[in-house]
């Protein structure tokens, strides 16, 4: 084989290579458009929980320090620890986002509708783990939306903190859903949660609970 035959074996093999990636990457998400719409389809039919099995775990000082690390508010400006919303008493449902997400914008829908549903049941914060991703791009994509909610930009220190407790995938896979009530933290992992989905993981939660006091 010469030198130029062995130069365009290469760069067929190259070129294969990349269309199958492609290929399978087109074949996994489809186009945008078709992705956004289907997601929407199933969306306004979507009345179930789809969450199959709660991953419980009691919070230890070492492994949870990410709770304490102080977070801007994006939309009211101060800022927020994790702990101090637990201290209220109140379940509190963590949502992993980011702005390009189109199945985390479904989420954040499903969300606002849910504590409009369900008034006080629980408080929601939206943590957007793009780090390329400001305070006030994040302030204009939740205003644009008219979602409620607290949401910030996660600081790195509080990304790796998550990532550690619960694998890196929970940076990879969004939007990813943490439910935490007290000291006791329930990761749901990725997907889309239904209103009613989240109602009946709080209620299921808070009712596992009561049964170990």
């Amino acid at each position: 084989m010469n030198r130029k035959t062995d130069v365009w074996q290469r760069e067929k093999y190259r070129l294969v290579t990349l269309f199958l990636v492609l290929f399978a990457v087109i074949s996994l998400f489809g186009s945008v458009s078709a992705q956004d719409e289907k997601i929407k389809e199933v969306a306004d039919v979507l009345n179930i929980d789809t969450v199959t099995e709660i991953e419980h775990t009691a919070q230890t000082e070492s492994e949870y320090a990410w709770m304490k690390i102080p977070m801007e508010d994006a939309i009211n400006g101060g800022s927020f620890t994790f702990e101090e919303y637990t201290k209220t008493g109140s379940p509190v449902v963590i949502h992993l986002f980011a702005i390009w997400c189109s199945i985390c914008t479904l989420q954040l829908q499903a969300s606002t509708a849910f504590q409009n549903e369900y008034p006080g049941k629980a408080t929601i914060i939206g943590i957007d783990i793009d780090e390329t991703e400001s305070s006030r791009t994040i302030a204009q994509h939740i205003m644009k939306n008219g979602f409620t909610g607290t949401f910030t930009a996660a600081p790195k220190e509080v990304s790796m903190g998550l990532a550690a407790t619960f694998g890196p995938l929970v940076l990879l896979q969004i939007p990813q859903t943490i439910v935490i009530v007290d000291k006791d933290i329930f990761y749901l992992g990725a997907g889309l949660r239904t209103t009613n989905g989240l109602s009946r993981v709080i209620d299921e939660i808070e009712n596992t609970r009561a049964l170990m006091e």
